[in-house]
């Protein structure tokens, strides 16, 4: 299962959550470089959209990016795309 994560309306990319020895991590998937510059680029303050959850920045850093284990450039190597 994927989550797909926006900002400002454009939809930059995928979550896929797992567990692994009793952890959740994470694997997302982009479309395209611009997607991953744009994520990087975001300050603490600015919001992120969830399956229409908003969150922080910050708070998506420290529950998602922290915990992520690989960002793909495309959602469908790690069969991420939701079509």
């Amino acid at each position: 299962m994927s989550n797909a994560f926006s900002y400002k309306g454009k939809i930059l990319g995928h979550i896929h959550g797992y567990v692994e020895e009793s952890i959740t991590k994470f694997v997302i998937g982009v479309e395209d470089i611009e997607d991953l510059e744009r994520l990087c680029r975001l300050a603490d303050d600015e919001i992120i959209e969830i399956n229409g959850t908003h969150f922080l920045y910050k708070q998506f850093k420290k529950e998602i990016l922290t915990k992520t284990k690989r960002i793909n450039l495309s959602n469908r190597e790690y069969n991420l795309d939701p079509n």
